[in-house]
């Protein structure tokens, strides 16, 4: 696991689970096929209540240090559930620009599940990850446009 990673999930009260597969698309229409494929594997299908976490190969400036942490959500839901029903609009105008920059730029996007252990919610593992992602890089990551 990079460092950035292990250093934010550090003290963090989950389990990790790496999604088999990578986007590394050169175009729109196969960023929508790899973004399926990664939410049709077992992993994103079966497992609920999670905490989730979008990375990149290697690691993207920060305003303080860096981390190839781009987005931190949570769901009730399993993985898949929760974006199968935009894999298109995260495959076009804006979004594509972004992933494809991103993907151009810091290499793949892979998916990584966080199993949430000792009774802690989902919401309150997505808080508790924000909020040590913002102690150490002073800001959200880049695709978390709002805070809690």
């Amino acid at each position: 696991m990079q460092e950035s990673i292990s250093t934010l999930l550090s003290d963090i009260d989950c389990t990790p689970l790496f999604v088999p597969g990578k986007i590394d698309a050169l175009s729109n229409e196969e960023f929508r096929s790899q973004f399926r494929s990664l939410l049709d594997t077992d992993i994103a299908r079966k497992n609920q209540n999670i905490a989730y976490m979008w990375v990149t190969e290697t690691p993207i400036p920060r305003l303080k240090g860096s981390s190839c942490v781009i987005y931190i959500g949570k769901t009730v839901y399993s993985l898949r559930e929760r974006h199968r029903q935009w894999a298109k609009i995260e495959s076009e105008g804006f979004n594509w620009l972004r992933h494809n920059h991103i993907i151009e730029t810091f290499g793949a996007i892979q998916f990584i599940i966080l199993l949430c252990k000792n009774g802690i919610s989902p919401k309150n593992l997505e808080t508790n990850l924000l909020d040590k992602y913002l102690k150490l890089h002073l800001e959200n990551p880049p695709m978390n446009s709002t805070s809690r």
